[in-house]
């Protein structure tokens, strides 16, 4: 549970955005010459609807560290479930994403070593001590068959 909230959690960070009002920000792709509007203690601040392809394929790459990326409270992030394999597969739907929205302003530190999250820019936690919550699996009846429904509620720990 603890791994899938943190892949969560890094999911969110590097989404393509809509503002709450509606407007659309897409993450353009770009070179990686964003400058960050602010710092905390001098480390570079980027608000996640900034983060641009070339900036995450460095992220995943390890070449682009310690660093806070900002998930601002109200942010709509597209979210797309993806599953193919072998012994189960998600059969591919032509609709529009569904979107997760920020419901508080966090931020996400990436150093070299670790991924820390905070609130405030000061307290900072380790996933599992940042967020907890639960996923369930269920069956429900449908017409005409058997409905797979997984839940999941995700909440700031206390």
């Amino acid at each position: 549970m603890k791994k899938f909230l943190l892949s969560v959690f890094a999911i969110f960070a590097f989404a393509s955005v809509t503002n709450a009002n509606g407007s659309e920000k897409v993450v353009s792709f770009g070179d990686l010459s964003l400058q960050p509007k602010s710092y905390h203690e001098g480390v570079p601040i980027i608000n996640v609807s900034d983060i641009n392809a070339d900036m995450l394929d460095a992220f995943m790459l390890g070449d682009i560290g310690n660093v806070i990326i900002e998930m601002s409270e109200g942010a709509l992030l597209p979210f797309r479930v993806n599953l193919s394999g072998n012994l189960v597969n998600i059969v591919p739907e032509e609709r529009e994403p569904v979107y997760l929205q920020i419901m508080q302003t966090y931020y996400i530190r990436f150093d070299s070593s670790d991924i820390m999250f905070s609130t405030d820019l000061h307290n900072w936690q380790q996933s599992f001590d940042f967020a907890t919550g639960d996923v369930s699996v269920t069956l429900e009846p449908i017409s005409g068959g058997t409905m797979l429904k997984l839940d999941a509620v995700v909440n700031k720990a206390e």
